[in-house]
């Protein structure tokens, strides 16, 4: 899987994570905790994708 499909994947993760919070009445921490750290995996990834895309300018 392509680093851009695996952003993909999460966004998707972080949308269904952020539907279950809108729909609960009351949140447990875990679900916030959850969230934060797809939150996190999505910006590791987008600077993943940063760094390739500068990697492809510095060659050419």
């Amino acid at each position: 899987m392509s680093l851009k499909e695996e952003l993909l994947v999460l966004k998707e993760k972080r949308a269904r994570q952020f539907l279950e919070i809108q729909m609960l009445s009351s949140v447990n921490d875990t679900v916030y905790t959850r969230l934060g750290k797809t939150c996190a995996e999505i910006m590791f990834k987008e600077r993943e994708i940063l760094q390739e895309t500068k990697n492809d300018f510095d060659e050419n």
